[in-house]
């Protein structure tokens, strides 16, 4: 410490001379000295001293006295009680009463030195260990801080999801059925219009313009073509298509926010991961064929892994929709499982577009997707997908990342444990 405050308390005026010279051959002492308690007090109070040597016999009041309001004032400075009563009881009493050191009259002047420099020590001490706790102090209310907005976040998007999946459904479930009425709709209109046609010759010519008349706002010759229903119809199927889109969102953040949260329960259990990966190929093999896209799987054993079934393939079936949305037609996606001391392995490499170089794990943060290369608009999705993987990832101890497909294309990797430690469950 540089530039440490001392104050010197004594009614001699040579004691107080000497120990201002002693401390004053070494530049890290400012000395300023006081022959009476009250002037002390005065002192304490407006100059702030880092280290006061108190003399226990002073005119106004003893240095014990004065010792007990001085550190009641400061509570970190260093007191040294410097008196001729070298008495065992009056050092057991000044180091009750808050004194760091005692230092006997007549004092060897290269000890009184040690003893100001060991309060210095002290003192530096005291407030590194203040600003460290300090730290931790901050630190624990910054985490406490991200605890409780995350949190808040959990408990939002949890809320609104429950809030807005009901109303989704009922929408997408209102619009099925109107889309039902429409084509009964249609129905029964060509079916009218049929009878009436089949049966125009046994209709007086003044009934059948009767009949006509009564028929024609609903089967005139605009809309008996059925333009206008199929009109109709396709923008509610739109519609149900948007509502069946937000339905999918509400559930994603929700699944998102209860793996965040810990609120689900993984069954691990012994699986075969190349059958899983085989499996929910097929569920995509339609979708492929129709676009012409080669889509297999790699593995030249059976592979073997403590997996949550359900999550996993999840996991699979995110991925490689991800990777079927972004390759085009006639590409080519191949799923490969491996294994390697313990480790399962599980790469999914597409020949799409990929992603610019640097943004390989901006596709796993919650409602981000890359930025395309030809700087055109992104694809529809909610950013989730990847997201909710990278959770589920890491409640089976494993890590999920993206790397570069040469010369085109994604790899996104997934390396897990064959054994989990918590064996058959974990929260």
């Amino acid at each position: 410490m540089d530039n440490t405050k001392v104050l010197i308390i004594d009614d001699d005026d040579d004691v107080r001379e000497l120990v201002g010279e002693l401390l004053s051959i070494t530049d890290n002492f400012q000395v300023q000295t006081a022959e009476s308690g009250n002037i002390a007090l005065e002192k304490i109070n407006h100059w702030q001293p880092d280290i006061i040597f108190i003399d226990q016999h002073l005119d106004d009041m003893s240095g014990l006295t004065l010792l007990d309001k001085a550190l009641k004032c400061l509570p970190d400075c260093q007191a040294i009680m410097l008196t001729g009563d070298s008495s065992q009881a009056l050092a057991v009493q000044a180091f009750r009463h808050g004194a760091s050191d005692f230092v006997s009259k007549p004092f060897d002047h290269e000890y009184l030195i040690l003893v100001a420099q060991r309060a210095v020590n002290q003192l530096a001490s005291i407030r590194e260990l203040k600003n460290t706790r300090a730290l931790f102090i901050s630190a624990d209310e910054q985490r406490q801080e991200a605890e409780d907005s995350w949190r808040r976040e959990r408990d939002f998007l949890s809320t609104m999801s429950h809030e807005l999946r009901t109303p989704a459904q009922i929408i997408h479930t209102t619009l099925s059925l109107i889309k039902d009425e429409l084509r009964q709709m249609q129905s029964s209109l060509s079916e009218a219009r049929a009878i009436i046609e089949q049966n125009e010759s046994k209709y007086s010519e003044r009934l059948y313009e009767i009949i006509n008349t009564i028929t024609s706002p609903l089967i005139n010759e605009d809309d008996f073509n059925g333009e206008k229903l199929q009109r109709i119809e396709a923008d509610v199927e739109e519609a149900q298509k948007a509502a069946q889109r937000l339905r999918n969102t509400t559930t994603r953040v929700l699944d998102l926010a209860k793996l965040s949260s810990g609120q689900v329960e993984f069954l691990f259990s012994d699986h075969d991961i190349s059958e899983m990966a085989t499996s929910v190929c097929r569920n995509f093999r339609t979708t492929a064929d129709e676009r012409n896209i080669s889509l297999s799987v790699n593995t030249s054993r059976t592979v073997r892994a403590e997996v949550d079934q359900t999550f996993m393939e999840q996991v699979l079936t995110n991925i490689i929709s991800n990777a079927l949305k972004f390759t085009p037609k006639k590409g080519s996606i191949t799923i490969t499982v491996t294994e390697i001391g313990g480790i399962i392995s599980i790469s999914v490499a597409d020949t799409g577009e990929g992603v610019p170089v640097g943004e390989e794990q901006k596709i796993f943060q919650r409602f981000q997707q890359a930025t395309r290369k030809d700087g055109g608009p992104t694809v529809e999705g909610t950013g989730l997908g990847l997201a909710i993987c990278q959770q589920i990832v890491l409640k089976h101890n494993g890590i999920i990342y993206a790397t570069h497909n040469h010369p085109q294309g994604l790899i996104v990797n997934i390396e897990i444990p064959r054994r989990q430690q918590n064996n058959l469950t974990a929260a």
